[in-house]
């Protein structure tokens, strides 16, 4: 629940930790982006690492060493007053510890619904303690050798995939750390009700990620992926772009999150499928390398989008295009990826 929550929630403590700073504040974009951006990065490329850790030592010693330095990086940034306290605490210390806690399907399906949930919870939770003045006061593997390692680079479709799924990656998640933004700036939504559309978005998501994971096993895997990447493409294209009031906004959230769900249900059962069964934990964390790249690299571009725009309506028009072309392109990807290892188009996979 925790791990991916809190990327998910971005957005929803970004007030108060720019209140906690000095005067002189942070830097270009605030506290909020580049907490999401280093969260997500360090969430993601220490996988490889962590994926040896397990096969070596069990799950044990990597949820309690995972579980301590989350926590303390949590503490760390209660106490923080100055910018680098709070990147340090919060984007490299409390999200290295999440890495840790490493987890291909129906199975998958229900595991990471209970991000969905703490997406939801996560944003009301932290408002209202923020708000309440009383807070404060109340609360073993085989040797691995240099093949094994560049094995997963040197096969042809299983780099397609790798592929096909960095692309997918900006386009799925450039609505979700825009979402919140868009809705305030573009779709004249009040403050409190562009934070909500966070945990509307991951309510939905919620059922997304059951129902992916749910036919998965009936229609396969790598088809429910591809099949619900490129509908969230066609959803930031045929939705996104339109909603420039409340009621279209929302729709967009309950539409794209139930959608969009079966990316992170599915995203370590497609390399798993394809992997032989001893480096499972290892290719499924070169996956999480390669993502951490448009992981650290989305929210800067989506900016710079939207800066380069002469006006707001432009910017944000060409943020949401960018969005659901780089899901369509994605999931495109990933099916051609999907015909090489099967030799068919249709084939259940």
């Amino acid at each position: 629940m925790g791990r991916m929550a809190l990327l998910l929630s971005h957005g929803s403590d970004k007030p108060d930790n720019e209140v906690q700073l000095q005067a002189d504040g942070p830097p270009d974009g605030g506290t909020g982006a580049w907490l999401a951006i280093l969260g997500a990065y360090f969430g993601w490329i220490n996988r490889p690492t962590v994926g040896f850790l397990f096969n070596k030592y069990s799950p044990t010693p990597l949820i309690l060493v995972g579980t301590f330095l989350h926590i303390f990086g949590l503490i760390m940034a209660s106490l923080a007053t100055e910018y680098y306290q709070f990147l340090l605490a919060q984007g490299v210390c409390s999200t290295i510890g999440l890495s840790f806690l490493y987890s291909p399907g129906l199975a998958m399906g229900v595991m990471v619904t209970g991000s969905s949930l703490g997406g939801v919870v996560f944003p009301i939770i932290i408002n209202r303690l923020i708000e309440n003045p009383s807070t404060g006061t109340a609360l073993a593997p085989k040797k691995t050798q240099a093949v094994t390692l560049a094995a997963p680079f040197k096969e042809f479709p299983f780099v397609m995939m790798l592929l096909g799924m960095f692309i997918l990656m900006y386009g799925i998640f450039i609505p979700v750390n825009f979402l919140a933004l868009q809705g305030l700036e573009h779709a004249h939504v009040s403050e409190s009700m562009s934070l909500y559309l966070v945990a509307i978005f991951n309510s939905a998501s919620l059922f997304g990620r059951l129902g992916s994971g749910y036919w998965s096993n009936i229609a396969g895997r790598w088809n429910v992926f591809i099949i619900a990447g490129a509908a969230s493409g066609i959803i930031e294209l045929a939705l996104w772009i339109p909603a420039t009031y409340e009621a279209a906004t929302i729709g967009f959230a309950v539409a794209f999150g139930f959608l969009s769900g079966a990316f992170v249900s599915l995203l370590a059962a497609l390399p798993a499928t394809v992997s032989p069964l001893p480096e499972i934990g290892y290719r499924i964390g070169v996956v999480m390398l390669i993502l951490s790249l448009p992981a650290l690299t989305m929210a800067p571009i989506g900016g710079s989008i939207l800066q380069s725009a002469s006006s707001v309506d432009d910017g944000w028009l060409h943020v949401k295009i960018f969005g659901g072309v780089m899901s369509l392109a994605g999931s495109a990807v990933v099916f051609y990826a999907k015909t090489l290892y099967t030799k068919k188009v249709w084939a259940v996979f």
